[in-house]
């Protein structure tokens, strides 16, 4: 098995090198074959040089350094594009799920009945996440309100950040990507759903890391701009098929 996990990264010096090492280490052991990309998304900080001296000591970990800040999405698609696994996984790099939960993850890919695979914070058996500031819990649920007319029937977390493809079904969802900044993912699973790809969900535990990069007024901006336009979107029937 060859797997391929892309890590998003924005002004995360502090926290790269020990999500990395996780990685390594669980991956290491599994005894399958891998690379680990990720893609700088412009930091202003040491992020890159960090991982560029973490990779000099661990061959399969690849950095993609960007020089514009252009989002998670946009970060996203330039890993995918670079991968070359059979199996993609992608992972904010705040780890919010442990890479010894991979093997559940990757189930339903191995067993051929989901091209498309999400952790859910929110499905029947779902520990939730701890330690969650309130602005957050908020945001997130006036979110998930606001996207039930346009998510995929059963989806019940679009936003939680470590998902599952098969390697040919994500190169081209991420290819076809038009969203760069957090709602990125609302806009890959439509495409998904749109094209017949099965999606399926996993309950897995999820981890809330203290200092996110989020800017909440900014990106809470942003973020109802790019749902307007996938809302357009899929009315206009832009994610089917053949597009």
């Amino acid at each position: 098995m060859y797997l391929s996990v892309l890590i998003p990264a924005f002004n995360e010096q502090q926290r790269i090198e020990p999500t990395l090492e996780h990685f390594v280490a669980f991956l290491d052991s599994s005894g399958w074959q891998y690379e680990l990309l990720v893609a700088d998304d412009g930091s202003g900080d040491e992020t890159a040089a960090v991982v560029r001296r973490f990779a000099e000591q661990h061959p399969a970990v690849r950095l993609l350094p960007g020089e514009l800040n252009r989002g998670k999405g946009a970060a996203l698609r330039r890993a995918a594009a670079e991968s070359r696994g059979d199996w993609l996984v992608y992972s904010d790099a705040d780890l919010p799920v442990e890479p010894g939960d991979l093997p559940t993850l990757l189930a339903p890919l191995l067993a051929a009945s989901a091209e498309v695979v999400l952790v859910s914070r929110w499905l029947q058996g779902s520990a939730g996440v701890a330690g969650v500031p309130w602005a957050r819990r908020v945001l997130s649920r006036v979110f998930r309100w606001v996207v039930l007319p346009i998510k995929p029937p059963g989806v019940t977390d679009t936003q939680c950040g470590f998902k599952g493809f098969r390697g040919d079904v994500g190169r081209q969802l991420f290819a076809a990507l038009e969203t760069d900044g957090f709602a990125f993912d609302l806009e890959l699973l439509c495409r998904a759903h749109g094209r017949g790809h099965r999606v399926t969900e996993v309950a897995l535990p999820v981890h809330h890391a203290v200092g996110s990069t989020i800017r909440p007024v900014r990106d809470s901006l942003a973020m109802v701009r790019d749902i307007a336009k996938i809302l357009l979107g899929s009315l206009m029937g832009r994610y089917g098929r053949g597009a």
